[in-house]
């Protein structure tokens, strides 16, 4: 049975995960629009409290968090279409990211279970944000936006829908071959095979 300061420290570990994957996705939006000449508006969160420019209440239809940004001259469709997918697209990139040191460094412990929900989080939210309202959900079930923001995106760069299905499925496979072969396949030291000294330590 895990000790309750083990359990302690994996909810904080899933707590600041999941809420480094709101601030990363929103500054990928951020960024991204950045890079194509639009400037920051507004920046809120829930439930409905604007955090920029200015400290406030403001209507709230669900969603985790909302940046707003606005350009004096014309942004083509592609530009939207890659602002619109760096909010996914970041959180995607450092997943491939952290699978590759999940991948090459092979932790242990409570790193293996940090290394596993960042993984699995992070490269999450594409799926969340491309599948789910697809089938009446919001993109983090019962919180989100209502719109497939990645895959929509993706069409706007000129993707068809299909081809981003198809590499959304790739996706996912790739993550769960790896958590599997990382996260449920990885044995502890104590159950190695082989001759084990018996311990004289009592608790």
């Amino acid at each position: 049975m895990a000790r309750p300061g083990r359990v302690m420290l994996g909810a904080l570990i899933v707590a600041a995960v999941l809420l480094s994957s709101a601030v990363l996705h929103e500054a990928g939006h951020i960024l991204a629009g950045r890079a194509i000449g639009m400037r920051l508006d507004e920046v809120a969160v829930m439930p409905g409290i604007r955090l920029y420019p200015t400290v406030e209440r403001v209507p709230w239809s669900g969603w985790v968090a909302h940046v707003a940004q606005s350009s004096d001259h014309p942004v083509s469709p592609l530009a939207k279409g890659f602002r619109s997918l760096m909010g996914s697209g970041t959180n995607t990139i450092i997943s491939y990211i952290a699978m590759a040191l999940l991948w090459w460094r092979r932790p242990g412990g409570m790193r293996l279970f940090a290394m596993g929900v960042t993984v699995l989080v992070l490269a999450g939210d594409i799926v969340g944000y491309g599948v789910l309202p697809r089938l009446g959900l919001r993109h983090a079930i019962f919180v989100g936006g209502k719109t497939t923001e990645p895959r929509l995106a993706a069409m706007r760069m000129g993707l068809p829908g299909w081809a981003f299905d198809v590499l959304l499925a790739i996706h996912c496979a790739v993550v769960l071959r790896v958590l599997y072969l990382r996260c449920l396949r990885a044995r502890p030291a104590s159950t190695q095979t082989g001759p084990v000294e018996p311990s004289r330590a009592s608790e």
